[in-house]
């Protein structure tokens, strides 16, 4: 019987290929080992991938920016990737999902359809959409509305679908490490977004590492953080970092002054390795990473400038269009509102984890004093 492997996979956010700016979940690519003992995949992100067919610019333009503005197209990524997972895996194998903005939802959808139907044996690529359907066909709004008997009921329905398809067609196969920087979820038009099963908990991934932008404000970009209770024997560190959406899974180029980015990819990159990820070691030297243990590396990225897109008009006017989005609470608990966000900070949970580079930044700032800090938010490493 062959050794087990790692089987890494890596799904980048919303119109980051890698003709853009380098992203960290490019970098991170970029670094990994790859050979016969850790097979490596790239997905470039929502937006980005070419309709199938021959179609005009106009045309692949249009359809671009639709995906781009919904994701609609996250059933295609999703399901490209695990049928790379099906085709790749075998029993004993670690799997690791990384992924950025929308990027990291599908590593969360795609680990959600692993701990649901599972996957698929090698080679049944005709099979994936009905596993997709299968995952995805929660009971009808109507059940919701029928009260507990009712509810109880469509539920046991579905789980039953699911582990059926389960027992006759796939594997059972957990997710190692589930990697993340910033997660979005606006999939879907605003006025019906579309809500995926076990993306917020799901037993069926061992270990969790999120990393969240304390300073993003955009409507479309609200936080989707991870539940606040773990299931049993599941590790999970949900980190808040300086910056906007871009500034924590990178995308934007680096600076001269250091690029705040580079905090959360060594952050992740240090976790992952703990977790048995392979690095290579010259790539790793050419990525300049800091060493977080060492606060004289990364005070100058701590220091480095934040990205603000409610400077550009887009943006801005977003904002303040009743435009229906959903907010995330303290407790986890989503709202859905149709009155305009006005660029409010996100939402910390009580007793959240920020990374000490925030406060470094305040120290050395006095003008960087984010509104959403908590009092009682707990200093990390």
């Amino acid at each position: 019987m062959s050794a087990p492997r790692n089987i890494v996979v890596c799904l980048d956010g919303t119109n980051n290929s890698p003709a853009a700016a380098r992203t960290n979940v490019q970098r991170l690519y970029r670094m990994i080992e790859k050979g016969p003992q850790q097979v490596a995949y790239y997905q470039p992100g929502v937006g980005t991938l070419e309709p199938i067919g021959v179609m005009g610019s106009l045309r692949r333009r249009a359809l671009m920016l639709q995906d781009s503005a919904s994701g609609w197209m996250l059933q295609r990524h999703v399901c490209a990737a695990y049928e790379f997972l099906s085709d790749v895996y075998r029993d004993g194998d670690r799997v690791y999902i990384f992924g950025f903005s929308r990027g990291a939802y599908s590593a969360r959808v795609l680990a959600a359809m692993l701990n649901t139907v599972g996957l698929l044996h090698a080679g049944m690529h005709e099979m994936v959409a009905f596993a997709w359907r299968t995952y995805t066909r929660l009971p009808p709004f109507g059940a919701w509305r029928g009260g507990p008997a009712r509810r109880q009921r469509a539920m046991s329905d579905y789980f039953r679908r699911m582990h059926g398809f389960r027992k006759s067609y796939s594997r059972t196969v957990p997710v190692h490490f589930l990697g993340l920087w910033d997660t979005v979820s606006s999939v879907g038009p605003p006025w019906l977004p579309r809500v995926y099963s076990h993306t917020a908990s799901n037993r069926g991934v061992a270990t969790v590492r999120h990393a969240v932008a304390l300073d993003e404000r955009r409507g479309k970009f609200v936080q989707n953080l991870w539940s606040a209770t773990p299931h049993r024997h599941q590790d999970v560190r949900e980190l808040w970092f300086a910056g906007s959406h871009g500034d924590v899974g990178g995308g934007y180029a680096n600076g001269r002054r250091g690029e705040l980015a580079r905090i959360p990819l060594a952050w992740m990159l240090r976790e992952a390795e703990a977790a048995g990820l392979r690095i290579e070691p010259q790539a790793r030297k050419d990525a300049a990473l800091p060493d977080l243990s060492d606060i004289e590396q990364w005070r100058r990225h701590a220091q480095a400038p934040a990205h603000d897109e409610l400077r550009h008009w887009y943006w801005r006017l977003m904002e303040w269009l009743p435009i229906p989005h959903s907010t995330q609470d303290a407790e986890g608990e989503w709202t859905r509102r149709w009155r305009p966000h006005r660029s409010r900070p996100r939402i910390q949970r009580p007793g959240a984890l920020v990374h000490e580079s925030v406060y470094e930044r305040m120290r050395l700032d006095e003008n960087y004093r984010p509104a959403n800090l908590r009092e009682d938010a707990v200093p990390a490493s």
